[in-house]
């Protein structure tokens, strides 16, 4: 499990780097728990019964916000930290941000 927590800690890292939600980011980190990758989208879109069906993965869910606040208030967020730990420049960052996300498609 300590393996899987640091994994999720850095995914989540990157995440926010990226700029997606802290609610997605935590049942993200959540739903890692549970180990049903092929339902993944479905479990997102329930998270709300799934949550008070396990409380479990509602502390998942807090302690994954928990270190996102804590992330921003000592570091600035994601950025801050990849460019002071680790020491990535904004260009590094950037490129990182362009090369991971893609523009999301709708069918309308």
């Amino acid at each position: 499990p300590a393996g899987k927590d640091r994994t999720g800690v850095f995914a989540a890292l990157v995440l926010e780097l990226l700029g997606v939600s802290d609610e997605a980011i935590a049942q993200d980190y959540a739903m890692t728990r549970l180990g049903l990758e092929p339902i993944r989208e479905l479990l997102r879109e329930q998270s709300k019964a799934l949550i008070e069906s396990y409380p479990e993965l509602a502390l998942a869910l807090a302690a994954c916000k928990c270190f996102l606040d804590l992330l921003r208030t000592k570091y600035g967020g994601a950025k801050g930290y990849f460019k002071s730990k680790c020491g990535f420049t904004d260009e590094e960052l950037d490129l990182l941000r362009t090369t991971m996300l893609v523009e999301e498609v709708t069918n309308e």
